[in-house]
């Protein structure tokens, strides 16, 4: 690419990396038909971002270290190899003084592996420990990806009332970032789970309330 290309020609070994990893989040890996075209590049890219794990853990760059793991992670789970999405995901745990948003983000990544592999009692407990293990001072704006995530969870385990429980940390939440068009569109899906609770129980008084929000 011509960012790689300015990259080399800089000097600048960081960036270098860190845009070979940026592969790994390519759109056309959203996509089934698009990742099957495209399965070749997948076991290269993985070695790619597994060097760069290794570049950035001796720099002592743990964010980029992290990245670089959620990129392993990421061609893992696209070549549905879930023990080794599992371990990628687990190994960021131990990276230490990671940002909020990073150290929500690696909880969350390991939570949706357990999810895809069916495993739905070690995702819940994975993100019951993140928010028990919240330091002071932790910005709760930042917890939206984890909230969801429970609340996605806990209704596909049949825990309506569960999901009901962490309306209150959906509010609170939804009132510090409803003017952060992509932070609060990461509670959308909380909401909806609240929704489709709410209609099949017919609660009038929460569809409405959760139907606004949802506007």
């Amino acid at each position: 690419s011509e960012g790689l290309r300015l990259a080399e020609r800089a000097g600048d070994t960081d960036e270098q990396w860190r845009l070979r990893v940026n592969e790994c989040f390519d759109p056309k890996f959203w996509y089934s038909e698009r990742r099957k075209a495209a399965q070749a590049d997948l076991p290269p890219l993985r070695d790619v971002a597994l060097q760069a794990v290794t570049y950035f853990e001796q720099q002592q760059n743990w964010t980029a270290m992290s990245e670089s793991l959620d990129g392993c992670t990421s061609i893992a789970i696209y070549m549905r190899n879930w023990p080794e999405a599992l371990e990628l995901a687990e190994r960021r745990l131990t990276i230490p003084d990671l940002p909020a948003e990073e150290w929500v983000d690696v909880f969350s990544s390991v939570a949706l592996v357990y999810f895809w592999r069916g495993e739905y009692t070690s995702a819940i407990s994975t993100i019951q420990d993140a928010l028990t293990r919240l330091k002071p001072g932790h910005p709760v704006a930042s917890l939206g990806k984890l909230i969801t995530t429970l609340a996605s969870v806990y209704f596909l385990v049949g825990a309506w009332d569960e999901v009901v429980n962490l309306l209150p940390q959906l509010h609170e939440i939804h009132d510090l970032v409803q003017y952060d068009q992509y932070a609060s569109k990461r509670l959308t899906e909380g909401y909806v789970v609240v929704l489709q609770i709410a209609l099949a129980r017919e609660d009038r008084a929460m569809i409405d309330a959760v139907s606004t929000i949802l506007q």
